[in-house]
């Protein structure tokens, strides 16, 4: 009988103990332990998983076989390094880095270690995606809209790259990002950071995509509207659905779908296989690489 897969989640919030469930219900996995800086965090996620609570990361260095790093943005990149120098496979939350140089540094030492770097974009396991490749050729415009009402919770980055990452990546996924031009305005509300933006993209193809991300909004909505001469395609991610409607048709679609535990699934398919991940360090890197410019614009707007 094969051998379980040594794993450890570090950093288990909110989003960091949901992943330790995933890990721990699954037979072909070991969770071998969970890590928080706070000690009493660490000892609550691992008495409710049945693991053994860590308080500092390094104690695991070379004792798993994978890690998933779901820490604030600030620390991805020394906790990653580490790992991946120390032969371990990661899947890391979005975003990679808050900076380009940390993101190419992980991907190079992934790649040169022969380690699977898996990035977090989560919405790419969305049950919406499901049956809608055939509704996506000859978009003219695309309009997007993230929003999330406050919660207190730790905050190193702005609402770009939190939130609108997402979208960035799942765009780039579905039809691809050649920004010709760029727009980006934005607000502090409740952070030192932007925590309101908006976007506009254009195309080298012509395809205008405006975005609008918030983190203080009045209701959660995830929605995509793709634009054509003919129809048009709304994504409901929040209800894994979409509607698309031409010449007076309409067609409903999608699949409701755990998408987190489809995400470790597929990271611990990886390990198993020896094949690539569905979202590449390369991936992860194209969304950081656009979410930073835009981050950019809109901090001097």
């Amino acid at each position: 009988m094969k051998e379980k897969i040594k794993i450890a989640v570090i950093g288990v919030g909110r989003w960091g103990e949901l992943h330790a469930q995933k890990f721990a219900s699954m037979p072909q996995v070991e969770l071998v332990g969970v890590v928080d800086i706070l000690p009493e965090r660490a000892q609550e996620v691992a008495r409710k998983v049945g693991s053994r609570p860590f308080f500092d990361y390094r104690e695991l260095l070379g004792e798993v076989e994978a890690v998933s790093i779901a820490t604030p943005t600030s620390v991805h990149y020394k906790i990653a390094k580490d790992f991946l120098l120390n032969g371990t496979h990661v899947l890391l939350e979005k975003p990679m880095t808050s900076n380009l140089e940390e993101a190419l540094h992980l991907e190079e030492i992934s790649k040169n270690c022969n380690l699977i770097l898996q990035i977090g974009h989560l919405e790419r396991f969305n049950g919406a995606l499901e049956g809608i490749w055939d509704f996506l050729k000859d978009i003219k415009k695309v309009e997007v809209i993230r929003h999330s009402p406050w919660t207190e919770r730790n905050f190193d980055i702005d609402v770009i790259l939190d939130l609108m990452i997402h979208d960035l990546d799942l765009l780039e996924y579905l039809v691809g990002i050649k920004a010709k031009r760029l727009k980006a305005w934005g607000k502090r509300v409740k952070t030192p950071f932007i925590d309101e933006a908006q976007a506009i993209i254009e195309t080298e193809e012509g395809v205008e995509i405006r975005l609008s991300s918030s983190r203080v909004a009045q209701q959660k909505v995830r929605n995509i509207h793709f634009i054509k001469e003919q129809g048009e395609l709304t994504l409901d991610l929040l209800n894994h659905n979409f509607v698309f409607k031409e010449n007076g048709l309409i067609k409903k679609g999608g699949k409701k779908k755990d998408a987190l535990k489809e995400e470790i699934e597929a990271f611990v398919r990886s390990i198993q296989e020896g094949s690539s991940p569905p979202v590449s360090a390369k991936e992860g890197l194209k969304a950081l690489r656009l979410a930073l410019e835009i981050s950019k614009l809109a901090s001097s707007g």
